[in-house]
């Protein structure tokens, strides 16, 4: 029995990577084993020693991780494109058993493994038929969706849900990322609206807190998801999910 969240976002740059390690962070401190997994990194500069995986140092950064990179992200690629491309202009196709070795390693050891895609839903992973989505659908996870808070919102996050829905991925929740210290009129609508269009619950409304990569700034705000979001009923639909 394998358990773990697929999170996606509605665009590029929406904090999916903020709120994979801070959830990670708030599961850890509520004594549920949890790891992140980012299975495949674009826009990875090489250096001397490899890639630099920006995500995976932002894991390492904030979370307590003892595992090699290679486990954590183990398709890299220089170009910042959608995986599919990156992984064509390299002529190193994205060997898709290797990333499920990774994912059934990081499950068989710590428990949850929190999948951050790359990009969206629809994004291409290894052809235009194979997509995030289908990768999702290939481990059995159910999602939980980032968007932003402010205007535009409905719009996108509405798609990505009715998009999972399509593939047959079932949707845990959504989480709102970079509200406003005073919510303007959108902000304050559209998590209702986004709810009665979608049946999907919004599980917690994040603010932007300045520079997130410091240590002071990343606390406050797994402070402010711990008391939004029962991360002990979260843990326990994504494991009946997981198994359906």
């Amino acid at each position: 029995m394998h358990k773990g969240i697929f999170i996606t976002g509605t665009d590029t740059g929406v904090g999916k990577t903020v709120v994979t390690a801070a959830l990670c962070k708030v599961m850890t401190t509520a004594r549920i084993g949890a790891v992140p997994f980012k299975p495949v990194q674009t826009g990875a500069p090489m250096s001397d020693g490899g890639f630099f995986r920006e995500d995976l140092a932002f894991y390492r950064r904030n979370l307590e991780i003892d595992l090699p990179d290679e486990w954590l992200s183990p398709a890299c690629y220089e170009a910042p494109l959608a995986p599919a491309v990156a992984a064509e202009l390299s002529d190193q196709p994205v060997d898709v058993e290797v990333l499920d070795q990774s994912f059934r390693r990081l499950a068989g050891r710590r428990g949850m493994v929190l999948v951050e895609g790359a990009g969206g839903l629809a994004v291409p992973l290894t052809t235009p038929d194979f997509t995030m989505a289908d990768l999702a659908c290939r481990w059995r996870l159910p999602l939980l969706i980032v968007g932003r808070a402010g205007l535009g919102t409905i719009n996108h996050t509405v798609l990505t849900a009715h998009y999972a829905m399509e593939k047959g991925i079932p949707v845990l929740g959504i989480i709102l990322n970079g509200a406003s210290e005073t919510p303007d009129l959108a902000e304050r609508t559209s998590p209702e609206m986004i709810t009665r269009m979608t049946g999907i619950p919004i599980l917690a409304r994040l603010p932007q807190l300045g520079d997130i990569s410091q240590a002071g700034p990343f606390a406050e705000y797994c402070r402010l998801l711990a008391a939004q979001l029962d991360v002990h009923k979260l843990t326990e639909e994504a494991a009946r999910l997981c198994n359906r």
